[in-house]
């Protein structure tokens, strides 16, 4: 596995009652994902992270930091 990390991620989700409910696609490294699978989401002080798994069987962490309004993503 490699934890690949980029500074600043661009990420579509869909919004409800809050924003960022559930992430349905997002771009790593130029290259746009569409979300197949949302493996898990887990609440932190500091915002929202969900794993996600892509329709290529490739597993990403998205990182949302309320505070600032950023993204982080690492592909696992």
């Amino acid at each position: 596995m490699s934890n690949q990390q980029d500074d600043r991620a661009s990420v579509r989700c869909h919004s409800g009652y809050d924003y960022a409910q559930r992430p349905i696609n997002f771009t790593h490294k130029g290259k746009e994902h569409q979300v197949a699978r949302l493996v898990q989401e887990i609440r932190t002080p500091d915002g929202k992270q969900f794993l996600v798994e892509t329709g290529s069987g490739q597993v990403f962490e998205l990182i949302y930091a309320e505070s600032t309004g950023e993204w982080q993503i690492r592909q696992m």
